[in-house]
């Protein structure tokens, strides 16, 4: 990493004003060397001698004031790097003080050795004395600019202690390292919390200047273990960090494995790349959908929301798992989890009468119960755009009645189909189609559903199995009581009612029905708590734990969560949903430093577990390593899988790693 220092003096006085850019001498790089404060004390001076980059002293001192830090700016993610001193010479204090020459330095002692200098001169470049007069106030202000040339992609974002450091506010050389879980490559400068992973290392700091530059080694030996990336600690806060996967050899694997009843293939961590599938007739399968899933709990997201949100806002988490909204304070908050971090969506959305909020990929609409109904916006340069919506198809076809329930997914074809639930006393379905094109959403067609009662629906959004659907469910289908039908409408505009046993049980004695990615999904009052099912197969997926008394699923259908309740007793627990009717507990749980007698929520944000605690929200990526083919032709079938697989440096446990970071700065 290449660093440069720029700095600037602003002198004002009543209506006099003076800036200078001044010159740093070699005792900067002696001050950082030792992460000094070398801005502590504005040294004053009446010499007419250039101080040149060799100098020590003022050429001719007068006197010295402690400095006080007026701002800092160490968010490497934040915009320019630099910190701000002034010192303030009240109206009658100091009266007759005449300087020419102002420099810094970390001492208290009279004439001390200075870090930088300048002169004072007028716009013919003549050096003039500046005087201090009774009556006004002087203020003086030195800021201290940090230009990364190169290598800033390594640093942390966030409260960082090294830019600290190097802008002599932060005084400590204690640098430690940890193994972390976090694979983003290193152009993504991120927001970090401290790794979960237990072991830290001290490491080793070295420093020396040659030819006007201070060069910083530090390095650690962190032995042996699966390493992904390298994070470097100063004052027990993350700093910088390195991703090692670029770094990971390739290994090829061939495996021979029998597929679940529930149409999955569960594959090896660590997966690269598929190369091949192919059935025990050795034909070629090409037909499934890979997904990654965890195990484990990864590193903490630091940062990951800045507006005060509690468990109790109302919320709503995108089709796709990805985005997640709040209506808290009287305001919409849109937030965005990608590359590790939970970014905040800039979005000027009204906020009163909000119904309901539907998301997926770019897509955001927002249903209001007063009109205009919809709005819809696409997510641009990480802002939400309105864009325009042409409803007066459905408009002239039905405004009968009120909304009661909407779905909407996106076709494969790119249309939109808005499923709605009207409010009629027969609860007739809706069908409204619409296309975007050129900044508008306009409504094509609009037709009722043949079925009617409609008790219940549900949404699948780019399922596994066949893409995108809307279902509707009756219990009183042309008005006879217990006639369950399921009236699915399709990608391609088809539709399909069926009356099986299915219909029943999906909404007999449900607590709430929903679709979610793969499958819809069933809460039910008695066990087997939760069901899922698969489209079209229509085959019902089971989960039968101990009764508990909050249930919690991913958009994705790959996590579970409950919490149990035994008295004063409270326990929360997470499980990974890809075997088939075996639920697996998560290794460790909970991380144990979390107190969860302060859990108020949970909600799955895409690779992360929101929890929701009395002081506030926690952020925790879920370790994705783990591959599963879904949507393999049969079940209970042998498949053979090749695949390639990455190794991490330090798997091997005669590998150990020892590693380095350079810093180089120059005034």
């Amino acid at each position: 990493m290449n660093i440069k220092l720029h700095n600037k003096f602003e002198i004002s006085q009543g209506d006099e004003t003076y800036v200078a850019y001044n010159t740093l001498t070699h005792n900067i790089l002696d001050s950082i060397k030792t992460f000094e404060n070398y801005t502590a004390y504005f040294v004053f001076g009446n010499g007419t001698t250039s101080v040149s980059y060799s100098s020590d002293k003022m050429s001719n001192y007068v006197a010295s004031f402690a400095s006080t830090l007026e701002e800092i700016q160490c968010n490497p993610l934040g915009g320019d790097l630099f910190v701000k001193r002034t010192v303030t010479l009240n109206e009658n204090e100091q009266v007759g003080l005449t300087f020419c020459e102002i420099g810094m330095s970390s001492s208290s002692a009279l004439n001390p050795d200075i870090c930088n200098h300048v002169q004072i001169k007028n716009n013919n470049n003549e050096v003039i004395n500046v005087v201090k007069k009774s009556g006004q106030i002087m203020f003086i202000r030195l800021t201290v600019y940090l230009e990364i040339e190169s290598g800033a992609s390594y640093l942390c974002g966030g409260n960082n202690n090294l830019i600290k450091a190097l802008l002599g506010e932060y005084n400590s050389s204690t640098f430690t390292a940890k193994r972390g879980y976090v694979l983003a490559d290193n152009s993504a400068g991120i927001y970090r919390n401290v790794p979960r992973i237990n072991n830290q290392y001290n490491c080793t700091v070295s420093s020396s200047i040659q030819n006007d530059t201070l060069t910083i080694n530090i390095g650690a030996d962190i032995e042996s273990g699966e390493t992904k990336e390298v994070v470097y600690l100063l004052g027990g806060s993350p700093v910088l960090r390195y991703s090692l996967a670029s770094l990971a050899t390739e290994e090829t694997e061939t495996e021979t494995i029998t597929s679940e009843i529930n149409y999955i293939l569960p594959i090896d961590d660590n997966v690269k790349q598929i190369t091949s599938v192919t059935d025990s007739n050795s034909q070629a399968v090409t037909s499934y959908v890979q997904k990654t899933f965890a195990k484990s709990f990864g590193d903490y997201v630091a940062g990951a929301f800045i507006n005060t949100i509690s468990a109790n806002d109302a919320r709503w988490v995108s089709e796709d798992g990805d985005k997640i909204a709040f209506l808290s304070g009287g305001s919409l908050h849109f937030y965005k989890n990608q590359s590790y971090m939970i970014n905040k969506l800039s979005a000027n959305v009204p906020a009163n009468n909000v119904k309901n909020i539907i998301m997926f990929e770019d897509n955001v609409f927002v249903i209001y119960t007063s009109i205009p109904h919809v709005r819809m916006y696409k997510i641009e340069n990480n802002e939400l755009i309105e864009k325009t919506v042409d409803f007066s198809v459905y408009e002239t076809f039905d405004t009968s009645y009120a909304w009661q329930d909407e779905k909407i997914i996106k076709l494969n074809n790119g249309t939109f189909l808005f499923g709605v639930v009207l409010g009629q006393a027969s609860r007739n379905p809706a069908l409204i189609y619409a296309t975007y094109s050129s900044d508008t959403l306009t409504v094509t067609s609009a037709s009722y559903g043949q079925c009617d009662y409609i008790v219940s629906m549900f949404a699948l959004y780019q399922s596994s199995f066949f893409g995108s659907m809307i279902g509707f469910i009756t219990n009183n289908y042309n008005g006879t009581d217990d006639n369950y039908r399921i009236e699915e409408y399709y990608q391609d505009g088809t539709n399909n009612i069926t009356h099986e046993f299915q219909s029943y049980y999906m909404v007999n004695d449900s607590i709430s029905l929903k679709g979610q990615s793969r499958a819809a999904v069933i809460k039910k009052s008695q066990s087997p708590y939760i069901w899922l099912y698969y489209y079209p197969q229509l085959y019902r997926y089971s989960i039968s734990l101990t009764p508990c008394q909050y249930n919690w699923i991913s958009p994705n259908l790959m996590y579970y969560a409950q919490k149990f309740v035994d008295g004063q007793n409270v326990e929360y627990k997470v499980y990974c949903l890809t075997n088939y009717n075996n639920p697996v507990e998560f290794d460790g749980g909970i991380p144990s430093d979390i107190d969860q007698s302060t859990i108020q929520d949970l909600e799955f944000l895409n690779d992360t577990l929101l929890i929701f605690t009395s002081s506030g929200i926690v952020a925790i990526n879920l370790n994705q390593t783990y591959t599963v083919l879904e949507n393999v032709p049969s079940t209970n079938e042998s498949y053979t899988v090749s695949y390639k697989k990455n190794v991490y440096l330090g798997t091997d446990q005669t590998e150990g790693i020892q590693t380095r970071f350079t810093i180089e700065v120059s005034a």
